[in-house]
């Protein structure tokens, strides 16, 4: 073995020392003996070399990739920055970043004793960049099309094309506290929401039980925001929605809290609620995530469903021993669409209106909403969309039911169908405060087409205003202790 190692050395240094360095830095073969290293060699092919973007901002940074067939030695030059010296020979994907504006032609040359191939890309460093979002105005086509780094498809004089409260810039190319968006399926052209989940697992009031959401709760959760109509600067409809709760690969910021009890002791605003986000959710996420903590109660023995900042990025999911995971999805769509601004009423705080189709009212957060205009639940996860008519309550017509004519309801529960009819469709405790009176004209509201994103804090935490706590109703005892064969008929 040291035999053959010494052998391949000494021949390895022979073979340099009888070839010649060209100026380009390839290798060059003596006189005489070209024909015999042609046979030897196979030529020297640069099979790939490209950059993206093609066009940065002074400070900013391209990605720029490789690949290489039969070369023993490959040289970058040109980049006027971190581009330059020798680099792999096969193939390779190198971060190049350029300070200062101007064009440059970021240069390849590869060889071997006996040939070469040489490549060069151009790249614009300007100093264009309209709405400050770290996008060169060139790639900014505002097209409504992503496509590509050349190509985002996002307008240059909108720093937030989608209005999702997340800047085009940190959407394509990532956030500068290393946060990898991109990777984790955000789009610049689609609203996004993103949400980390930290949970307790305890056998706190029943059976032992882990709080943490399930793949099958988060997939509820994310087709009703995916097939909703909320609009987007291109074609596509609907939000994506980004859910961390510690499945894996770029998702490994949710997490399982150890807890003594299962229970915190206050809410929101509470101590140990900011003690453990501190110690949980990690500083380059502010600005970007919201963050829903999902223990087995807060408030210590609450019976509250949970609670949620309007607008903002905090909220509780508590729902001590249910297991349904409709009640979970729509509870976690609920407590999300206070961070998104909406109310029990939509656009106010008048609950249980049987013509409000959405899970953010009382009457629909648990069982779902109605999807054949009858007023009963039917089980479904969504929010309204703003299509059910008005209720005058002192002159209902029981022929229009909540969508028009041809869905009768029978409101004053008489068995009979009538033109005009004086009830209360909505009685509750605190309807007088929360609708103004008993008997009123009660309203829908298209939550899709009126959710707000801007209540995130910034990125340092900051808030431009505190944010109204929203507390909610206790769990009602049908929902407690489903069986897993129940739970499967939901």
């Amino acid at each position: 073995m040291v035999m053959k190692r010494t052998f391949i050395l000494i021949a390895s240094t022979f073979l340099s020392a009888s070839l010649g360095a060209a100026s380009d830095g390839s290798v060059a073969p003596p006189d005489g003996f070209t024909n015999g290293f042609e046979n030897i060699l196979p030529a020297v092919s640069i099979n790939a070399f490209s950059v993206l973007p093609t066009v940065i901002l002074p400070g900013g940074s391209a990605t720029v990739s490789w690949n290489v067939s039969n070369a023993v030695l490959c040289t970058a030059s040109g980049g006027g920055g971190t581009w330059g010296g020798s680099v792999d020979p096969v193939t390779g994907i190198q971060i190049v970043t350029i300070d200062s504006a101007g064009n440059y032609n970021l240069g390849l040359s590869c060889s071997n004793a006996t040939s070469n191939d040489q490549a060069s890309l151009a790249v614009t460093v300007t100093s264009a960049d309209s709405d400050g979002d770290r996008l060169a105005d060139a790639v900014e086509t505002n097209t409504g099309v992503y496509v590509d780094l050349n190509n985002t498809g996002t307008n240059p004089f909108n720093a937030d094309t989608d209005g999702d409260g997340i800047r085009d810039g940190d959407e394509v190319l990532g956030t500068l506290q290393g946060l990898d968006l991109p990777a984790m399926g955000v789009n610049p052209l689609q609203k996004d929401l993103l949400l980390e989940y930290d949970w307790f697992d305890d056998s706190v009031d029943c059976s032992p039980h882990s709080h943490r959401p399930t793949a099958a709760i988060i997939a509820r959760a994310s087709a009703a925001f995916t097939n909703s109509p909320t609009q987007n600067p291109g074609s596509a409809t609907g939000v994506n929605l980004i859910s961390d709760y510690g499945q894996g690969g770029v998702f490994t910021g949710g997490n399982l809290i150890s807890d003594a009890n299962g229970v915190i002791d206050n809410g929101i605003s509470g101590t140990e609620y900011r003690n453990y986000k501190a110690a949980n959710f990690a500083s380059n996420r502010n600005g970007y995530f919201h963050y829903v903590f999902m223990p087995h109660r807060y408030n210590t023995d609450s019976t509250s469903s949970g609670q949620a900042e309007l607008p903002g990025d905090d909220l509780i999911v508590s729902l001590y021993c249910v297991s349904s995971e409709r009640v979970y999805a729509n509870t976690i769509l609920h407590e999300a669409g206070h961070n998104l601004s909406l109310r029990h009423g939509g656009n106010d705080n008048c609950n249980h209106k049987p013509n409000y189709n959405s899970v953010m009212s009382y009457k629909y957060q648990f069982p779902g909403v109605d999807n054949n205009c009858t007023p009963p639940a039917n089980g479904v996860t969504d929010f309204s969309i703003g299509d059910r008519i008005d209720l005058d309550e002192n002159n209902l017509d029981e022929n229009n039911g909540t969508c028009g004519p041809g869905f009768p309801y029978d409101w004053n529960g008489n068995n009979t169908i009538e033109s005009s009819v004086v009830t209360n469709t909505n009685s509750y405790g605190d309807e007088e405060a929360q609708c103004g009176d008993t008997l009123t004209t009660l309203r829908d509201y298209d939550d899709w087409g009126n959710l707000f994103f801007g209540g995130l804090p910034s990125s340092a935490g900051a808030r431009l205003t505190p944010p109204e706590i929203i507390t909610e109703q206790p769990v009602p005892d049908e929902y407690l202790e489903i069986t897993t064969e129940t739970q499967s008929q939901q």
